[in-house]
């Protein structure tokens, strides 16, 4: 039996991001990248998954395989922004 959580259709979209934000989801990305340095959020990310690790009702496995891919993902924007921001520097 599945245990995932149903959640309606609007759960599955980017409610969190404006107008502006859907149609230029890559200034999402580049502010983000301003307001942190690739160090800074990694270490956020230990901080939160050590933080995790004391509390005994937490799903360290899922926590973890999070952490992994919220990691990787965080590497690939910084990667795609700085390669945008030389293109554009280029120009």
């Amino acid at each position: 039996m599945n245990n995932e959580p149903i959640y309606p259709e609007w759960y599955n979209q980017p409610f969190n991001l404006t107008i502006n934000e859907l149609s230029n989801p890559l200034g999402v990305i580049r502010d983000f990248c301003w307001q942190y340095s690739l160090s800074e959020i990694r270490s956020s990310l230990k901080e939160w998954y050590a933080a995790s690790l004391s509390d005994e009702a937490a799903n360290t496995m899922m926590i973890f395989t999070m952490y992994t891919d919220v990691e990787r993902l965080i590497s690939a924007v910084h990667l795609l922004n700085n390669q945008t921001k030389e293109k554009d520097e280029n120009i």
